[in-house]
């Protein structure tokens, strides 16, 4: 099998709204409304135009077919890390595997926010040797420091 991490497109946007408005992937974020294919096409849109994007997102290609994606939000001096597996490929750790793929040769503070009920996310993130920095409202904040 082939992995590789691409950045996003604008023409990512149908896929990827797909994975953020699946039932178990809602379930799983803070904000589990449904987002509207405006507000998606705009936020893509933005997170696109590498002169204003803050974000910088990426899909997870297996032998060229997308199967998840990993962003990484700066604030401050750390980088809060969001990511998903499309419903097809859940299941088989690859989340372990586009995590190492995207911090691979990156540096500094990583942070995972993450429910105390998500158990997949929360042993893949210990897994790739995040450690637990605080619990606060049953949101379990992760930490990885890359020097």
């Amino acid at each position: 099998m082939n992995f590789s991490l691409k950045k996003i497109q604008y023409s990512d946007w149908k896929i990827l709204l797909d994975w953020r408005n699946d039932d178990n992937t809602r379930h799983q974020f803070f904000d589990s409304s449904v987002i509207d294919e405006a507000d998606h096409k705009k936020y893509i849109r933005n997170i696109t135009n590498d002169n204003i994007a803050k974000d910088q997102q990426y899909i997870l290609y297996i032998n060229d077919e997308p199967a998840g994606t990993i962003k990484s939000s700066k604030k401050d001096e750390s980088y809060y890390i969001g990511y998903t597996i499309s419903n097809k490929f859940r299941g088989k750790n690859l989340s372990v595997i586009m995590m190492q793929l995207f911090l691979y040769d990156m540096k500094g503070i990583f942070i995972c926010e993450i429910k105390d009920t998500n158990l997949a996310s929360i042993k893949m993130v210990e897994r790739v040797g995040y450690e637990l920095l605080t619990t606060n409202n049953n949101i379990l904040t992760y930490k990885l420091k890359k020097l």
